[in-house]
């Protein structure tokens, strides 16, 4: 027997899973009116896809764009859903001309910016400073010592002239 056009593709499994995948795509981008909209199709369309209707690639391409997901997850299920943002894919190597942080930074000197950022900075009687903030602090007292010991190693020295 034949099925009718209108009708939603309920006896394929690949079908149903792909409509539960854009469900929760859907549901996660902000539901059917605001997918619909940015996908450009009625929301009578996408209320059949979403029921189990199979559907052409261009409506698979533009509702993966439209909800933000993989086009290969909602097709298929495989991967993940979403790309990993570009900070968390393969991190990329230092240039060959630079050592790491460990080796730029002065122990003795980021020791020193550290005691003085503990002891600059007001907190209530039994808290502790916020780390972020303690950290910041730190920074830029070690800047300000290392710029004030290569001034004091660059400059003439006044006794030779």
């Amino acid at each position: 027997m034949f099925q009718a056009l209108d009708e939603p593709d309920v006896g394929s499994r690949d079908v149903r899973e792909r409509a539960a995948r854009l469900r929760e795509a859907v549901r996660l981008a902000g539901g059917n009116s605001a997918v619909a909209r940015t996908a450009g199709m009625p929301i009578g369309t996408l209320a059949k896809y979403l029921a189990g209707r199979d559907m052409k690639a261009s409506a698979l391409v533009r509702l993966a764009e439209a909800t933000g997901v993989r086009l290969e997850w909602l097709a298929t299920g495989r991967g993940p859903m979403r790309e990993p943002p570009p900070h968390l894919a393969e991190p990329s190597p230092p240039p060959q001309d630079q050592l790491g942080l460990t080796w730029q930074a002065d122990p003795d000197r980021l020791a020193r910016a550290y005691e003085l950022a503990r002891r600059g900075i007001v907190v209530l009687p039994g808290h502790e400073p916020d780390p972020r903030r303690l950290m910041q602090v730190t920074l830029l007292i070690y800047d300000e010592l290392t710029a004030a010991e290569t001034a004091r190693t660059t400059a003439p020295d006044a006794e030779r002239s």
